[in-house]
């Protein structure tokens, strides 16, 4: 009994001992990481041994919009308004490269949110600006998961051409930090959310639909100018097929190829 109650002693010191950026992790950007007004911050962002100063300046506007600058090493990187105040935050999402980030997020609804990572170089800045925001990251890994996503933004890019040009907001999005470069990862299904799941889609030619992605089982022919709600995005390999729900509230599975199957409703 001793040595259980000894164990979980020990569990319960290294788990709330954590503390430091570089350690193993799994989970939401914290508290910890956050870059607090006109309080400047030392860290070695580009991994030469030497640090860089780093400061952010954010005031509010009589045109009710908050607007932020970040500084480092005294030189103007980045500015940005929003109606919200605007979160940065000091993050290292993957502790197998050198490399640490600057983490800025913007919007104030599931339609547009927005992240954007700042990864400081001498020679010019990488700056990669995404849809969503960051639910969590593994930092073993530098797997992140955004949350309210765009398909055009992700590896479910292949859809927009036959869902009329258009992305559509998804409930998760997976991206890789490695070494200044960040790329999607694969998802093999992801429903449409937000304003995205609301919107009419009317159908271009009469198509096909199929009662489950495997197989070639019918479920019934959409025709030409109907009326569906998108649900959910499949991809697999060659396959690729995007859930339908028409106005009888049938759902169905359709085959998505590079033509355009539908467009939005105006």
């Amino acid at each position: 009994m001793k040595q259980v109650f000894g164990l979980i002693l020990l569990i319960i010191i290294c788990f709330c001992s954590f503390d430091g950026i570089g350690q193993a992790y799994v989970g939401k950007i914290s508290e910890r990481e956050l870059i607090y007004q006109d309080e400047t911050y030392e860290f070695d962002l580009d991994g030469d041994g030497k640090d860089e100063s780093i400061k952010q300046n954010s005031y509010k506007e009589k045109d009710g919009y908050f607007y932020t600058k970040l500084y480092i090493n005294n030189e103007l990187v980045y500015g940005d308004k929003n109606l919200k105040e605007i979160d940065i935050h000091f993050s290292d999402f993957n502790k197998r490269d050198k490399n640490k980030e600057l983490c800025i997020t913007t919007g104030y609804n599931e339609e547009n949110l927005k992240t954007t990572i700042l990864m400081y170089d001498k020679n010019g800045n990488k700056i990669y600006n995404i849809k969503g925001r960051i639910l969590s990251y593994d930092n073993k890994t530098g797997l992140i998961k955004f949350e309210y996503g765009n398909s055009s933004d992700s590896s479910f890019k292949s859809f927009d051409k036959a869902l009329g040009g258009n992305g559509v907001t998804i409930l998760y999005n997976y991206k890789a930090v490695f070494n200044k470069s960040i790329d999607n990862r694969e998802q093999k299904r992801i429903n449409v959310v937000g304003e995205s799941d609301k919107v009419d889609y009317k159908v271009v030619e009469p198509i096909k639909s199929y009662k489950t992605v495997s197989g070639n089982k019918e479920a019934f022919i959409i025709n030409a100018g109907e009326k569906v709600n998108l649900v959910t995005l499949y991809k697999s390999r060659d396959k690729q097929y995007v859930k339908i729900k028409n106005k009888d509230g049938q759902s169905a599975w359709v085959k998505i190829g590079c033509t355009k199957l539908f467009e939005i409703e105006s």
